[in-house]
């Protein structure tokens, strides 16, 4: 049996993702008896972070109706900043995660001061948007910030290759110039968070995340229980070697997944190309805009990009010892160009006897890598609450 604090941040959690669920429900599924139970839900009651949203008539039509208790969406709000490479993007939700308010700034430096201050810059703009729009933003209980990189403390970036920082304290930097407080998460742990309470963890206890884009990043889900470790952001998957690869990574490492599977790497062997379209793409849209238009050199770069990436997944699959992933970032779009070659990818190095793999494709937007970055915020909020 759980018991405490953990008890009270189980019911908020289990209900965030099996909601509306019955007392009834919540009770067998956390092993608490209905008394605890009772007196844990009033505390969430209290709190404005719960309610009894239904009732629901048995199918027998005699009895009692059952009451459903599900999150309060209208109880508290969270403001989630993700830093890109080249831009900050800011929202803020509800404890539905639902966007109600977002801005996007360009980046014009990676210089602290220049991404300090246009954190700050959209932070204040999708709160006054807010009151604008007659929202109420005493009800914002947190920030949350999400980076590339490693992270120490949910406050130091004590490395992030693509904006050259280390040992950095941001929210340090940022908490004397905003009024609540801040959370500084990895990228790639915010995403696996979204995934845990509303993505594909509503459907599974045990799955993998996987990110594909400028960078490879994944996250493990395990019993509902997110696996994090302090060196998570530094790339665990960064450096594992790729088959027939000959492409030397920022490290100097020979055929890794760095120097393959990274959408820098896509780009310069597109570039690389002795044609023209292919020489004056700017980014992934453009290479697959020729891609579907049957450029004969742009194909199998392409391809066999699509068909790796595919035998990553199933790599991940196979150690994180689970049939599901979710995969987001910018080279999805490149997955749903070439699909075939994504799942020959997955079956080439996969045993036959085992389960299909169950994948879900996210088409990430930068406003949904924000979206991402505020979940980190209500877990800070829930767990003081449940102290």
């Amino acid at each position: 049996m759980i018991h405490s604090q953990d008890s009270h941040y189980a019911v908020a959690a289990s209900i965030i993702t099996d909601g509306p669920t019955s007392r009834t429900d919540l009770a067998n599924k956390l092993n608490l008896s209905a008394p605890t139970l009772t007196r844990i839900t009033k505390k969430w009651i209290a709190a404005n972070f719960i309610h009894e949203a239904s009732r629901v008539q048995p199918a027998s039509g005699r009895g009692r109706p059952t009451v459903m208790l599900d999150i309060n969406k209208k109880g508290h709000a969270f403001i989630g900043v993700a830093v890109e490479r080249n831009v900050v993007s800011t929202v803020i939700i509800n404890t539905g995660a639902e966007v109600l308010f977002k801005c996007e700034n360009e980046l014009p430096s990676n210089q602290l001061h220049d991404v300090v201050g246009q954190i700050v810059a959209c932070i204040n703009s999708v709160e006054d948007q807010a009151r604008e729009a007659s929202f109420d933003t005493s009800l914002i209980r947190g920030i949350s910030v999400s980076i590339q990189g490693r992270v120490k403390d949910r406050s130091v970036v004590v490395n992030s290759r693509y904006l050259q920082w280390r040992d950095i304290d941001l929210r340090a930097e940022l908490q004397d110039k905003l009024e609540h407080p801040v959370t500084i998460v990895n990228n790639s742990h915010a995403m696996t968070m979204w995934e845990r309470f509303y993505g594909v963890g509503r459907d599974t206890d045990t799955f993998a995340m996987l990110s594909v884009g400028e960078n490879i990043e994944h996250g493990l889900v395990y019993n509902r229980q997110i696996v994090a470790t302090p060196d998570q952001g530094v790339g665990y998957l960064d450096h594992l070697p790729l088959p027939n690869s000959d492409r030397v990574c920022y490290m100097g490492h020979v055929g890794c997944v760095s120097a393959g599977l990274s959408l820098d790497a896509l780009m310069d062997a597109v570039h690389s190309l002795n044609n023209h379209d292919a020489q004056n793409t700017r980014n992934l849209d453009d290479v697959l805009t020729i891609y579907r238009a049957g450029n004969t050199l742009v194909a199998p770069i392409v391809d066999d990009f699509v068909y790796t990436l595919g035998v990553l997944t199933t790599a991940l699959s196979g150690i994180a010892m689970t049939n599901t992933v979710a995969i987001n970032g910018t080279s999805v779009t490149a997955i749903r160009s070439a699909w075939d070659h994504f799942k020959r990818g997955l079956r080439t190095f996969r045993d036959p006897d085992l389960e299909d793999l169950k994948i879900e494709i996210r088409d990430t937007a930068t406003t949904d890598r924000a979206l991402a970055a505020a979940i980190p915020a209500i877990e800070v909020w829930m767990s003081k609450v449940s102290a």
